[in-house]
């Protein structure tokens, strides 16, 4: 009797290892899954960046560009203007001059 005792007492302890060991290996599995989902997404979200900070470093350039090619052109009308306000100048004087 005690030793049928013993044999279910260690049958029933067994039988709840076997049960947490499945437990704890489906959640592995789970826990597997969702690393392995999270790991894909990482590597979207890595390319995603990458992606997006190319095309901020190519903006980056175009707008150094831009400005260079308007700094240009601002110091070119300058002197374009410079030159006309000189010839003005000279148009007035001249027009103003009297007649021989």
């Amino acid at each position: 009797m005690i030793k049928e005792d013993i044999i279910n007492h260690f049958k029933k302890e067994m039988s709840k290892l076997i049960e947490r060991i499945s437990d704890a290996d489906s959640r592995s599995i789970s826990y597997l899954s969702e690393c392995r989902s999270l790991r894909g997404q990482l590597e979207m979200v890595t390319q995603d960046y990458e992606t997006a900070k190319k095309k901020i470093q190519e903006m980056d350039t175009i707008i150094y560009n831009y400005n260079s090619q308007l700094s240009v052109m601002t110091e070119h009308l300058a002197a374009l203007n410079e030159k006309i306000v000189q010839q003005k100048d000279i148009i007035d004087e001249l027009t103003h001059q009297p007649h021989k």
